[in-house]
Order: structure tokens, then C-alpha cells, then sequence
């Protein structure tokens, strides 16, 4: 692994995740139960670029807040502007992040916002390949009828949709 990138494991209540970082800057976000050595493989061969890294500490503090019911399950304060993936999955993770908290759309949903239903199946593609899980908030996107996937598994995903309802009907 490149010397400058390195890994950070969290363990936050249910959630343990792993950040990749470079320096103090989160460069991918994903889940314990996943593969990261591969992920963290394939970031090292990909070429892109992120023009704004979310500083891992605020991330981390945000986080830990929402997880842990000590701040509202909220958007995250950073934005963030990918230039990873394709031109499609850029669209669908920017729609994705205009999802408020504590609501859901389908799939279909999100295929006709991009102007052709017959999308959803890439769309589900494009949330699987989401590099920065909750800051990207993949898990508020559902299937039609019932969740759908979620790299984290389909308990946490209800988990999460669960807090943010909570949260926000608070």
C-alpha cells in the first residue's frame, strides 16, 4: 500500500467502519463487513482525483454524533465533489446526495430523474460502487418493493433508514 495513504478503523456503537486517508483527508468510506484490503488495492490503482476531501476528523466526530443520537441525523456539514467513476455513477451519487434525511427513493425513482426508467439496475451498480458509504447515502435508496441491497448488509441499511426516521420525526 502506497506509504501515504492509511487505514483507520472506527468503532462506532454498531458500526465499525474503515476510512482510507490520505493524510487527514477521508478518501474512501465503507463498511467493516467488506473486503477492504481490496478495496484499498483498487484505490491505489485507480487514477482520480478528489477535489475536496472531507477532513477525517469532522467526519468521524459526525458520525460518532449521528450514530450515537447525540446530534440529529442530518447532512454532513462537508461537501463533497467526486471525480471518481464513471459520468454516470457522478449523477447518480449527486442525486443520491439530495436525498433528505429520513426519506427514500426507489431506484425507479432515481432512473426517471435521470430521464429513463430502464436505468434502475444501474443505478443499484452505482450505489454498489459508492467510495464513501453514509457520506454518499447509498442506504436511502430502496428497491420498489422492499430495501433492495446495501454493502453493508440489508439489517444495517434498515438500521440506518430507522435512526434518520427517528431523528427527524424528533
Amino acid at each position: 500500500m502506497n506509504k501515504n495513504i492509511t487505514e483507520l478503523v472506527t468503532a462506532v456503537d454498531f458500526l465499525v467502519f474503515y476510512q482510507l486517508l490520505l493524510g487527514e483527508r477521508t478518501i474512501h468510506l465503507s463498511f467493516a463487513e467488506q473486503q477492504h484490503r481490496q478495496a484499498a488495492d483498487r484505490l491505489q490503482k485507480m487514477s482520480y482525483q478528489l477535489n475536496h476531501l472531507p477532513d477525517r476528523k469532522m467526519t468521524v466526530a459526525e458520525l460518532t454524533g449521528m450514530l450515537r443520537r447525540q446530534r440529529p441525523f442530518a447532512e454532513f456539514s462537508q461537501s463533497l465533489f467526486i471525480q471518481q467513476g464513471t459520468p454516470f455513477q457522478q449523477r447518480v451519487w449527486e442525486l443520491i446526495s439530495r436525498i433528505p434525511c429520513g426519506e427514500t427513493r426507489t431506484y425507479g425513482q432515481l432512473a426517471l430523474a435521470l430521464g429513463n426508467k430502464t436505468l434502475a439496475r444501474g443505478v443499484g451498480q452505482a450505489c454498489g460502487a459508492n467510495p464513501i458509504a453514509l457520506l454518499i447515502p447509498c442506504h436511502r435508496v430502496v428497491g420498489h418493493t422492499g430495501l433492495g441491497g446495501f454493502g453493508g448488509g440489508i439489517a444495517l441499511k434498515q438500521r440506518l433508514l430507522d435512526l434518520e426516521k427517528e431523528t427527524r420525526n424528533s
